[in-house]
Parts: structure tokens; C-alpha cells; sequence
């Protein structure tokens, strides 16, 4: 079944393919039969998921349907998600706050400016890329939608759902509701728990209070949190759509410029460090070289003038 699909596969297509089908990377999804009469939503998702290009989003490589499958062959991405990352470091610093919402909103700019909402941002479809947990990639866009009407139908996750997808009265939303689910995501990456819960986990509660939009920055969890992250929180979390930054605004905040000019020098720094941990160990066994063989040969005087470059 899945013959024709490899052949038409590139080497390094197939080498991925090898790679996903052993690490969860290849995807077979089989129509419940919920779905029955609704193939047209799986078919949505693939053809929204293949039109898409971005290196914040999980990318679509192949696909392929049979009457009772739909086989999806996607990018490898091996860091595991951010809901497993949260569970693990509970929260984390600004700088790497603001490097994972830098992503996020790179990636939402890009499929908003397609008229495209992905309608269930949260951290369990933010997977991480590579060794860093500030490198994120948007996935799962089984609920996206390309808006080309108002959108009414309740979806996504209680704890990340816009206020405008739970009016009372029958408002429509848009691709907005995507920067609130944005804004409780850093909320939680910076003290490790949503700004909206019940005490009783109750669903009817935690409706009411993302309604209201009451938002609270507890002591001592926000002592040590910047005036500007704050800021940023609240801008995203304004309950009015109309009011709430778009994914454009956000890359645009100061809050997010500075820490993430803080990041790329830290970056730059750990690289900059190792390279000159691995010259130094190659300087150290060029001169042993050059104690034992008495001379001093052109790689010998390359890596001297190399070392010297630090």
C-alpha cells in the first residue's frame, strides 16, 4: 500500500522516512466511524497542512488515502512537545520564555496571513526541535480552518479557549483566538500554572472566569517576573479580540525584542565557546606533535594561527 508513496519519495525523503516510522514521525490515521460522511475535514487538514511552508510548523511531506486510512508522512521532530517540557521544569527564565513565543508567533503570522486559524494552540501541538526547548514547531491542524467567513462553532482546549468562542451571544470569531491561547501559553511557561482554573475543576467555572478575563499575577510566583512580560500577558489576554495584539504586534513588543536579543548573544556565546574548546584541544595536540617530531609542519602552523584568531 505504501509502495507507491516510497518510490515516489526523494533519498532524503526516504531516509526521513526510515527515521519517522520508527520514532513516530509517520503518521496512519484511520477514520473512526464518527467521521463517516465527514471525510471532507481529513482532506481539509491534508490539503492545509501540504500548502503549508514554514520552518515554525511541522511540515507535510507526503500523504496518502485509501478507503479506510489516510497515511500522513511527516517532518521528524524529536524533542518531544512543550506540555512534557512544562511537567518537567515546571516553569521557565524570560529569555527562554520569549524565544518560544517568538516562534509561536512567527508561525501564527505566517498561516494568519493566509487567513488561516489553527483554533487549538496549546502545548501538547508544540513540538520541540532539536536540543533546545526554545526552538518550537506548530502542529496538529486537525481544527485549522482558512477563514473565509465568520466562525461560530465551539472547539479546542477548555484551558486555552478564547473568550469569543464561548459568548453567550452567538458572537463569531477569527484567527484571534489563536494569540489568547498564545498569551495563557506564556503565562504558564513563566509561573507553571494557567491564569485561569477551578478550584473544583469545574468546566462551567473556568468558562466563566476566561469570560471575564479577570487577570491576576499572584505573589510570590510573579515577584521576579519583568514589568514587561506583564505587559505582554495582558496584551494578549485582552478579552476583546479587537484590542488583543496580533501574532505581527507581538514580534513587534519590547518585551519579546529585548529577551530574545538576550538569547541569540547566548547563543552566540555557548558556540563561540565550544569552537574555541575544540581549537584548544586540537592546539594542545599540535604542540605534543611538534615536541615529539622536533618540526613544525603547514597544518601544524594552520592551527596556531587559528588558535591565535580567539
Amino acid at each position: 500500500m505504501c509502495r507507491r508513496l516510497w518510490r515516489s519519495c526523494t533519498p532524503t525523503s526516504r531516509a526521513t522516512a526510515r527515521r519517522s516510522f520508527r520514532s513516530g514521525g509517520g503518521a496512519c490515521t484511520q477514520k473512526p466511524p464518527r467521521m463517516t460522511g465527514r471525510d471532507h475535514m481529513i482532506h481539509n487538514e491534508v490539503a492545509l497542512l501540504a500548502s503549508l511552508r514554514h520552518p515554525r510548523l511541522v511540515r507535510l511531506l507526503r500523504s496518502h488515502h485509501t478507503h479506510a486510512h489516510v497515511y500522513m508522512l511527516m517532518e521528524l521532530v524529536t524533542g518531544g512537545d512543550l506540555f512534557d517540557a512544562i511537567a518537567r521544569n515546571v516553569k521557565f527564565s524570560e529569555v527562554c520564555a520569549a524565544g518560544m513565543v517568538r516562534d509561536i508567533s512567527e508561525g501564527l503570522k505566517f498561516i494568519h496571513n493566509r487567513r488561516i486559524a489553527h483554533r487549538d494552540i496549546k502545548p501538547e501541538n508544540l513540538l520541540r526541535h532539536g536540543d533546545s526547548c526554545i526552538t518550537l514547531k506548530l502542529a496538529d491542524f486537525g481544527l485549522a480552518l482558512l477563514v473565509t467567513e465568520p466562525l461560530f462553532t465551539i472547539c479546542g482546549t477548555p484551558t486555552y479557549v478564547a473568550p469569543e468562542i464561548l459568548a453567550e451571544t452567538g458572537e463569531c470569531y477569527g484567527v484571534a483566538v489563536d494569540v489568547w491561547a498564545m498569551g495563557v501559553i506564556l503565562y504558564v511557561l513563566l509561573c507553571g500554572f494557567p491564569p485561569f482554573r477551578s478550584a473544583e475543576r469545574n468546566q462551567t467555572e473556568l468558562f466563566r472566569l476566561i469570560r471575564a478575563g479577570e487577570l491576576h499575577f499572584f505573589s510570590p510566583y510573579w515577584d521576579m517576573v519583568s514589568t514587561g512580560a506583564k505587559d505582554l500577558i495582558r496584551a494578549l489576554l485582552q478579552v476583546n479580540p479587537k484590542g488583543r495584539l496580533t501574532a505581527t504586534q507581538t514580534l513587534q513588543h519590547d518585551w519579546l525584542r529585548s529577551f530574545c536579543r538576550t538569547m541569540l548573544s547566548v547563543v552566540l556565546y555557548l558556540h563561540l565557546r565550544h569552537l574555541a574548546n575544540a581549537l584548544t584541544t586540537c592546539f594542545q595536540v599540535t604542540i605534543n606533535e611538534v615536541v615529539s617530531s622536533g618540526s613544525l609542519g603547514p597544518p601544524t602552523m594552520n592551527t596556531i594561527f587559528l588558535f591565535t584568531l580567539l
